[in-house]
């Protein structure tokens, strides 16, 4: 996938100027902080949302719902623990981390490209924790 880049320079970080890019269309945090991508860090927000029972995110297309979500899923997940200081180091929340930090396990799911979401993901269910003894229901059932 070929990503359209915007070169913006700052000339207020310590030890002279820095080029970040503007990466047009990336949702992947983590491939923002590998490019020094350019991104507004709204990590503040991270300890409110925990407090919060179900939260909800409602923004129209465009907004940054899906960065925001892999942005929580980098900070909540186990397997995320050992790049912590490398994806959060220069954020708010990298300074003021919260008890939850790296510890959930984490199931990310993408339904951007799939036609039918409720078979896949009754599928992946199955596939996950069918053979471990749980009771699984099929998920088209529910959703249709």
């Amino acid at each position: 996938m070929a990503y359209r880049y915007i070169l913006v320079e700052f000339a207020f970080y310590p030890g002279g100027k820095m080029k970040k890019r503007i990466l047009y269309g990336v949702a992947n945090y983590e491939e923002i902080v590998a490019e020094n991508g350019y991104f507004i860090d709204k990590t503040r927000y991270i300890p409110r949302l925990e407090i919060i029972k179900n939260p909800v995110f409602l923004r129209p297309r465009r907004f940054g719902k899906s960065l925001w979500c892999r942005i929580l899923e980098c900070y909540y997940s186990i397997r995320m623990k050992d790049r912590f200081d490398e994806l959060f180091g220069h954020t708010w929340i990298g300074q003021n981390p919260t008890a939850l930090k790296n510890a959930f396990i984490v199931l990310h799911l993408d339904f951007s490209t799939v036609e039918e979401p409720a078979a896949v993901l009754n599928l992946y269910v199955i596939y996950c924790f069918g053979n471990q003894g749980f009771r699984v229901f099929d998920v088209t059932e529910v959703v249709s």
